[in-house]
């Protein structure tokens, strides 16, 4: 009772009791520790929301604007978590000022490391070397300030100094797993793989175990490069003993990668085809993916498994047995088939089967009057008949008639812009002008055959026989997969159909000799993406030499690619929406139709960009459907082009009459010009299958742009000789024409 100390101690006890009590009648100060227990609980909204409550009746209370800080320094705002402990260092009692003091520091190194990062994602190498030399000078042995250091060594390609600021981390901070990944993933990506060997003997389990996918990633990968070196090395003139030894090894390095890498849906693939290839037969190879889908399937891993079942696609759709690959196909479940699965399902059937198919066929183009106006009408019939193993052959005879209506022989302006009719309308006396037939019409049959063996394909044909230009076409073309992207290379020779000039050709109405029948010789590369699941790409690059008779030559460059998602990916039902940018480049534009032009579309720019969405179903196993709608807009230029570009002499002639009355004859030459404009396209498409023999269908579709109408209709057939169990198939399918082979 008589010591002071302890009485002073006690009323000091009581005095905080009492205040304590008198706070917690206050909402906002109860707010303030709802707020603190919230942070301690790491729910930061929750917390801020009770902090700003709080700070609205108590705008000093030094806990609550701490709190706030914190808060934004878990979010990385560390600028705005500065602020917040500078107003609470100035509210709080001196005897806290220097835990805020800290606070501050440690705000402004992690801000620093932050703005260090943000620059190097950016690539302002320099400022990222300053933010990150002010960390260093306040913390120079922090583990975060050495991996950023690293990181920017690596950035800046000075490795030698990136690799000794992973060295120095892990002999400070030996326990530290982040410098041993750092130097691991390092030495991978230089190529170092002894230097990556040597690190991994050296390390502990913990360690090591610590690398993760990285490390199981880098093993499989090193047995998978020792399989593909000891492939290389089989040669044609090895003998087979040799050969068979040296298959057997590559099979071991990839068992073993599969130990590494049980899920990788491209090793995978290649140990099925190296099974195969080394004798095990078919079998061994669908055992593979069958063990790894049977696991992520029960463990309902649909991405992994939509993978697996792509490469797997990719493993049957290979195979030369005909039944183990559709028997395969077939138990794919419907939304991982991605469409080069389905076609391989329906080229499997039909290449069990001979295949009888036919179209009736009538577009419509409505333009200029003997030029850009067309009607085709084509019948393209194909007898498909299977060989032994992959090997199919194919036989096409398709009759063409095109009618482009009636030269306007009394309309100048029309008339001067066909072949070299500018002479006999401001020359009435040119004894060189013919009357000839009004009428601008042609007919012929296209034949064509083609031989299928695995991913190659072969053919050679004619453009309509009977036609004023007859030309012998064809092509070759190998279709390949790698990994999950399929690609393919096609060199062709091929008809340009869009008008009776460039398809068929035609006569001078002056000199009565034959021009047009321009052909495409070139090659296109393909590469696209899809698993069967929501997204995927297509694209085609085309390089052609187009050249025609008494047509002037012309080089084109097309790129073409689009993306697509599907919103809807269900068995029998797909809606998906897209994006696809056309870009051209011709030499020379030449799409008129005097003498020497070529009459087919050929700007020399063309950008174009549509968005299209596209509706396939089936109702039941025996009707499809498909409904695409499309909208557009493009650009074109074409720069100005000689009437006669192929022949001197007969431009000279035209200038020199041009220039004897520039008031009343026409100026030789097309004035070239920009273009722009929006667009869409309509397609409805159906096919019923009738019976295990008979599939009809019927293909309706439209386009509007300026100057560019066509209108298509399309009816179809087609009759397995043999019975065809399967679906419908989805989307309708029809043979296309051999001039759009």
């Amino acid at each position: 009772p008589g010591d002071t100390g302890i009485s002073d101690i006690y009323k000091k006890v009581v005095r905080e009791q009492a205040e304590h009590a008198r706070l917690l009648k206050d909402p906002a100060y109860r707010k303030k520790l709802l707020g603190l227990k919230l942070l301690k609980e790491n729910r930061l909204e929750e917390a801020e929301q009770a902090f700003t409550i709080a700070l609205k009746s108590r705008p000093r209370d030094a806990d609550a604007i701490g709190g706030m800080g914190i808060i934004r320094m878990r979010q990385g705002k560390h600028e705005e978590a500065i602020s917040y402990y500078r107003q609470a260092l100035k509210y709080d009692d001196p005897d806290y000022a220097s835990k805020w003091r800290s606070l501050i520091q440690t705000a402004s190194f992690w801000g620093t490391l932050a703005a260090a990062d943000k620059y190097m994602e950016e690539n302002k190498l320099d400022e990222a070397e300053k933010e990150t030399f002010k960390a260093f000078k306040q913390k120079p042995n922090d583990p975060e300030v050495l991996l950023t250091l690293a990181t920017l060594r690596i950035k800046q390609k000075r490795f030698s100094d990136a690799e000794n600021v992973y060295k120095r981390g892990m002999a400070q901070d030996p326990d530290n797993n982040r410098f041993v990944k750092g130097l691991f993933s390092f030495y991978v990506d230089q190529g170092k793989d002894q230097q990556a060997e040597e690190l991994l003997e050296h390390i502990s389990t913990v360690q090591r175990e610590s690398l993760g996918g990285g490390y199981y990633r880098y093993k499989a990968m090193k047995l998978q490069t020792d399989a593909d070196a000891l492939l290389a090395s089989v040669k044609p003139s090895s003998a087979a003993e040799e050969t068979q030894k040296t298959l057997l090894q590559a099979i071991s390095k990839l068992e073993k990668a599969r130990e590494f890498q049980p899920d990788d849906p491209w090793l995978l693939l290649d140990l099925a085809r190296l099974y195969q290839r080394a004798g095990f037969g078919a079998k061994k190879g669908i055992l593979v993916f069958d063990e790894a889908l049977k696991e992520h399937r029960e463990n309902g891993d649909t991405l992994v498994t939509g993978e697996l079942y792509h490469a797997y696609g990719i493993y049957l759709a290979s195979l030369d047995d005909r039944s183990i690959a559709l028997a395969g196909l077939q138990h794919i479940p419907e939304q991982y088939r991605t469409d080069r699965i389905r076609i391989r399902i329906n080229d499997l059937v039909v290449a069990g089967s001979a295949v009888l198919s036919a179209n009736y066929e009538y577009i419509s183009r409505n333009a200029d009057d003997a030029k850009s106006s067309l009607d085709t009408r084509q019948i393209p019939i194909e007898l498909r008949i299977p060989l032994r193993d992959r090997d199919t052959v194919f036989f096409r005879a398709e009759p063409v008639s095109l009618d482009a209506g009636t030269l306007p022989r009394n309309n100048r302006s029309e008339m001067i812009e066909f072949g070299q009719a500018l002479f006999c309308q401001e020359n009435p006396s040119d004894i060189q002008c013919i009357d000839g037939s009004n009428k601008q019409q042609d007919e012929g049959v296209m034949l064509g055959a083609a031989y299928i063996h695995g991913n190659w394909q072969f053919d050679i044909g004619t453009s309509a026989l009977g036609f004023a230009v007859q030309n012998i076409v064809g092509g070759i073309r190998y279709d390949g997969d790698f990994e999950q992207f399929y690609w393919g290379v096609d060199v062709a020779r091929r008809p340009m159909v869009g008008t009776l000039l460039s398809y068929a050709g035609t006569e001078d109405v002056r000199s009565g000799k034959i021009w047009g029948g321009v052909l495409t010789n070139g090659i296109t590369f393909s590469l696209g993406h899809d698993e069967g699941n929501a997204f995927g790409f297509w694209s085609h690059l085309d390089l052609d030499h187009i050249t025609g008779k008494n047509v002037a030559d012309n080089n084109r460059f097309r790129l073409m690619g689009g993306m697509y998602y599907r919103l809807i990916n269900e068995e029998d039902r797909e809606f998906s929406i897209g994006l696809n940018g056309h870009f051209w480049r011709y030499e020379e534009s030449y799409d008129e139709f005097t003498f020497g032009h070529g009459g087919y579309y050929s700007p020399n720019r063309y950008q174009s960009f549509s968005i299209p969405l596209d509706l396939i179903g089936r109702l039941n196993s025996h009707f499809s459907y498909r409904l695409r709608v499309s909208g557009s807009y493009s650009w074109s230029y074409e720069k100005t082009t000689p009437f006669y570009p192929n022949d001197n002499d007969l431009q000279a002639e035209a200038e020199a009459l041009y220039n004897s009355d520039p008031t009343n004859n026409t100026n030789p030459y097309f004035a070239g010009g920009h273009g722009s404009g929006f667009g869409y396209s309509l397609l409805g498409a159906v096919e019923y299958k009738v019976n295990p023999h008979w599939a009809i269908g019927a293909e309706l579709s439209m386009d509007d742009s300026d100057y560019y109408e066509p209108r298509r209709a399309l009816a179809y057939f087609k009759y397995y000789f043999d019975e065809n169990r399967q679906k419908v198939m989805k989307p309708p399918t029809h043979i296309s024409s051999y001039a759009d082979f």
